[in-house]
């Protein structure tokens, strides 16, 4: 048989795991929105629009699909994503506190 391994009574996130996580699922969202927008299909230019100053009024201008609005964004997405991953873990803590969990 198998020993059942016991968690500890409170369990806390780690911020910086989090934040990380929270950064690449943001910026891989944003790749795959931008690589969708590249190739003109629609759907992806309010999405993209979050991350970048390029216009995005139409799916095949040039601005949509450029390497500088790949560029840009992916940094904004990466910073965000991080920003909100930080936010997530330290409410989740925090509950965790005020609830004595």
């Amino acid at each position: 048989m198998t020993e059942a391994k016991v968690l500890p009574g409170r369990t806390r996130l780690r911020v910086l795991r989090v934040a990380s996580t929270g950064a690449f699922a943001t910026l891989w969202l944003f790749v795959l929105g931008w690589i969708w927008a590249a190739l003109g299909l629609p759907g992806a230019d309010a999405f993209i629009g979050l991350f970048t100053t390029q216009l995005t009024t139409q799916l095949t201008d040039q601005s949509v699909g450029s390497v500088a609005a790949l560029g840009i964004g992916s940094l904004c997405a990466f910073i965000v994503g991080g920003i909100f991953g930080v936010l997530i873990a330290h409410c989740y803590n925090l509950a965790g506190w005020v609830l004595g969990e």
